[in-house]
């Protein structure tokens, strides 16, 4: 009996129109998520100022607030404590392994060696944690400045025609066109293999290509 459009029998991935939903949904969210962390991520270091008189200089402000600053130190004083108070204990002279049985044999050597680099390895770790405190204690982001006016600055970006795709080079490149800045914008794409691909989109775009292997 031929099978019709309405016979429950045909297995679902035989209808072409449900998986494209499907596709069609998730490609929106993506898309959605895309512009939204775009517009988070355009201005994570706050609005444009205006720059000072004279020589500029580039300032910068603390990324944490207050509360976050006071929970980092909590953070940091509880990690401290505990790690001291480990190592500490670790390197009591009851814990160490030859303390009763002397370099006598093969297997005592053997663990008061193991031991040694288990201490070490957790010294190790206590500083590579200050390292981190540091980092995050002094967090800074630059302040944002309004560009001086009238100037000719060039705007790049690369590209790996082999590993990367040629679309996502002509989204990137369209829109460092559309830069909205009064004075001489010149801009370039880097190609690492010289694709005729790429100088392609390069002249369609009006930007400037330039490879190290051409």
């Amino acid at each position: 009996m031929a099978r019709t459009s309405l016979d429950r029998s045909q297995p679902a991935a035989h209808h072409p129109d449900v998986p494209k939903r499907r596709d069609t949904k998730r490609q929106s969210n993506t898309r959605h998520d895309v512009r939204k962390n775009y517009r988070e991520a355009s201005q994570i270091t706050g609005p444009l100022t205006d720059a000072p008189e004279g020589p500029i200089q580039i300032h910068f402000r603390s990324v944490l607030t207050r509360r976050q600053r006071g929970w980092l130190a909590l953070q940091i004083l509880v990690n401290l404590v505990c790690s001291l108070t480990f190592l500490t204990l670790l390197i009591l002279p009851r814990h160490f392994p030859t303390n009763d049985a002397p370099f006598d044999t093969l297997g005592s050597l053997i663990s008061a060696i193991a031991f040694g680099l288990v201490v070490l390895l957790e010294t190790f770790r206590l500083f590579q944690n200050a390292t981190l405190w540091l980092f995050a204690w002094e967090m800074r982001d630059p302040i944002p400045l309004k560009p001086e006016p009238g100037l000719r600055i060039a705007v790049l970006t690369t590209i790996v025609p082999s590993k990367e795709p040629i679309e996502l080079a002509a989204v990137t490149l369209d829109a460092m066109r559309r830069l909205d800045y009064d004075g001489q914008v010149d801009v370039w794409v880097l190609d690492e293999d010289d694709d005729p691909r790429v100088r392609a989109l390069a002249t369609s775009l009006g930007v400037h290509h330039f490879s190290r292997n051409g």
